[in-house]
């Protein structure tokens, strides 16, 4: 699981309790965020993709389901072109890609607006989705070149991120998507049996 912004491995405690016995899950802080250094934002997506590729490490036997969640999908699309032969299939659950809902433009504003006071997870947080636009077309590039199968998944209740936006980039790049009914941006906590049934997809489309 690559994280969304300010996002960390505690928050899918609910995802991995509800996990089949037969899957295993791996959720990393990102750098920048809990525990993981460095202290201050780590804004290039390529630096992060490179920095979780050991989690891309599998057992023999094992095969690897890429998840991107939000601000993680990006770097999640980098992972899987740049590491072709270690991902079998890739899930971009919630994904943002530039486009803002209504919550996410009034608590970006607001965090540009008194960014030296946040807290350190807040201040990273908005200084990597600022930095984000500019870096897009290298992660539409990889988008493009990739041969997983791919399945985003998305709430029609997400107030961060339009459900349109996911519609739009899935239908454009030819993707399946799954859409949630009343599902926020945070499936991993509000709807984890839809998650995981998307996740099951992804895993038989690769089967395939």
């Amino acid at each position: 699981i690559i994280t969304g912004t300010p996002s960390w491995s505690e928050y899918w405690a609910p995802t991995i309790a509800g996990l089949p016995q037969t899957r295993e899950l791996i959720v990393a802080d990102r750098p920048g965020f809990r525990d993981s250094e460095p202290q201050d934002a780590v804004p290039d997506l390529v630096t992060q993709a490179e920095a979780l590729a050991p989690m891309l490490e599998a057992r023999e036997g094992q095969r690897v389901l890429l998840v991107g969640q939000s601000f993680g999908a990006p770097v999640a699309t980098l992972m899987a072109e740049r590491y072709a032969d270690r991902v079998d299939a890739v899930v971009l659950m919630s994904a943002y890609f530039g486009d803002r809902g209504p919550t996410a433009r009034r608590m970006i504003g607001a965090g540009q607006l008194f960014h030296g006071l946040l807290p350190r997870d807040l201040k990273n947080s908005i200084s990597e989705v600022t930095a984000q636009t500019d870096q897009l077309p290298v992660v539409w590039a990889a988008l493009r070149g990739l041969r997983q199968p791919i399945v985003f998944v998305h709430g029609d209740a997400d107030t961060f991120v339009p459900l349109e936006a996911d519609q739009r980039i899935a239908a454009e790049y030819g993707h399946t998507l799954v859409t949630v009914p009343a599902g926020d941006h945070f499936l991993n906590a509000c709807c984890v049996p839809a998650l995981l049934a998307a996740f099951e997809q992804a895993i038989s489309e690769a089967e395939g």
